[in-house]
């Protein structure tokens, strides 16, 4: 199968999903449509777990300054003006989480972009208010959403949706968390997802969970993206200013352009995957998303456990880079109405900011040979377990998910479980395994060099998901950055690739083009 085409399967965003020869031949326009009937199916089932406000009623009752903390926050652009205003004492952590929790008690029933609160976040919030110190991290007390892959420990629980794990609880904070607790941040809730990060159905509907149901696009009747749509919608319609999501091959890109939100899929191994429930490790990362381009690199580099300044970003990053734009035949053959206008766009923008930008084309027959499925497909069961023995829950294995769904399978599974039987029933020997990481790895990261070093370039610019399954399996970095919006309203982004550890020059670039946005209203 020709590259392009497995790039189309890239749109089913967590990773190839689905089977090559069930897509064979199809264009994105038809995989957009039957993402959007899968979506209004599922809208037709009800979540599993519903949210629980009531350990903040008789605050969220007794909260008469929403308006006027609407208004602060509307006026600031990023966590250091709210730091200056808890400095100031016009804004506490205490009203700022109390905003976000009537936001979500607001809004979140038309979009099931929250699958769970933290119960214990308003006194956690009053706690850090009360200890407030003159040097901190700037992420100290601002409110955060994870995904609900991802390990915390307490009262929340770690599910990845899935109703097999509802009751299941993570035995310790996943190390990304303990190092946003360690930067002060505050912990709001999870948020839905594609459930299993999108690897249980040939048919799944992006942002489908048992437990959390279908998560919607703030911005119309649009497909959502996966598998982090809900940390993605959730921060396009302000219910949390900062997110976080994970990827295995778009699922951090793809739902940011979806929704017109800054995110970051980081070089692979730069975020700990510790006590994230895993597809596979040779692709898994977490990363973060964003209203702004500061907050995307403070919230980056908190998780890594640094107290590391975020507004040393480089405004004039653009006037230096050599950006090249995919160009051809091949590459664009499959894109939307609108597409090369979008990229036109683009182009003329990084030549008005002093960039030296290039038309690339892709040349790469070997990519034809790149089979990241049949990777995730041996990892994901081996893997699951040892993640579930770990914690100690009491289901301990792939084959009792599925045999779990399987008692209710209009309410467990109404998509089906397609991914996970093959995953079960699929016998691929480790050398086989080994053979595709190693061949995997070096023909996505040859054709990335060339690309790079062929054509004198620092950036490879494309648009929304088009490139993921090239950038996923070496593990270079990737940024979304929103772009503008379709005739329908539609948001669209463009993506940005660096080589492997350059993801500050990918925050440096996205920070200089923001600038530009910002001057150019």
């Amino acid at each position: 199968m020709k590259i392009f085409c497995i790039i189309i399967l890239g749109f089913a965003v967590c990773c190839f999903a689905f089977s090559k020869k069930m897509f064979a031949g199809t264009k994105v326009d038809s995989y957009i449509n039957k993402q959007l009937k899968r979506q209004q199916y599922g809208d037709t089932h009800k979540r599993i777990r519903k949210l629980d406000f009531s350990p903040f009623i008789e605050d969220l009752n007794n909260f008469k300054n929403y308006a006027k903390v609407e208004e602060k926050i509307s006026c600031v652009e990023n966590v250091y003006e709210i730091q200056e205003l808890f400095d100031s004492e016009q804004l506490s952590s205490y009203q700022l989480v109390l905003f976000y929790l009537k936001q979500i008690q607001l809004y979140d029933p038309q979009l099931n972009a929250i699958l769970e609160l933290n119960p214990e976040v308003l006194k956690q919030a009053i706690s850090i208010d009360n200890k407030r110190l003159k040097r901190r991290s700037p992420l100290h007390g601002i409110p955060v959403l994870l995904k609900d892959n991802i390990g915390v420990a307490g009262k929340m629980h770690t599910s990845a949706g899935a109703a097999a794990l509802k009751d299941a609880r993570c035995d310790r904070d996943a190390e990304l968390v303990k190092n946003l607790r360690n930067n002060g941040a505050l912990l709001l809730g999870k948020t839905n997802l594609s459930e299993w990060a999108n690897f249980m159905s040939f048919s799944s509907a992006n942002g489908f969970s048992s437990l959390g149901g279908q998560t919607k696009n703030p911005h119309g009747l649009f497909d959502v993206g996966g598998s982090s749509s809900g940390s993605a919608s959730a921060v396009a319609k302000n219910l949390c200013s900062l997110s976080i999501g994970t990827e295995t091959s778009g699922s951090i890109i793809y739902p940011a352009s979806q929704n017109s939100v800054f995110a970051l899929k980081p070089t692979l191994g730069i975020i700990s995957q510790d006590r994230i429930i895993p597809i596979t490790s040779k692709q898994d990362t977490a990363g973060p998303m964003a209203q702004n381009v500061t907050d995307l690199a403070v919230l980056f580099f908190a998780m890594q456990g640094e107290y590391r300044q975020a507004n040393v970003l480089d405004h004039a990053a653009l006037k230096k880079a050599k950006i090249g734009i995919l160009y051809g035949q091949q590459y664009q053959k499959n894109f939307r109405e609108g597409d090369k206008g979008f990229r036109q766009k683009m182009h003329q923008q990084f030549e008005k900011l002093g960039a030296t930008v290039k038309e690339i084309e892709v040349n790469e027959p070997l990519l034809g040979m790149v089979d990241a499925y049949h990777v995730m497909v041996y990892d994901f069961p081996r893997e699951l377990q040892l993640y579930l023995q770990q914690t100690q829950q009491k289901i301990i294995s792939l084959q009792e998910v599925f045999n779990y769904n399987n008692r209710q399978k209009n309410k467990y599974a109404p998509f089906g479980q397609g991914i996970i039987r093959y995953s079960l029933k699929k016998k691929i020997t480790k050398q086989q395994y080994q053979v595709l990481v190693q061949n995997n790895r070096e023909i996505t990261k040859k054709t990335l060099d060339n690309l790079f070093d062929k054509n004198d370039i620092e950036i490879i610019a494309t648009l929304s998901n088009y490139f993921t399954s090239v950038y996923a399996p070496c593990g270079y970095p990737a940024i979304s950055i929103p772009l503008g919006y379709r005739d329908s309203g539609e948001p669209i982004g463009m993506t940005l690739i660096a080589k492997e550890h350059e993801d500050k020059k990918l925050l440096d670039i996205a920070y200089s083009y923001e600038q530009f946005c910002k001057r150019s209203k």
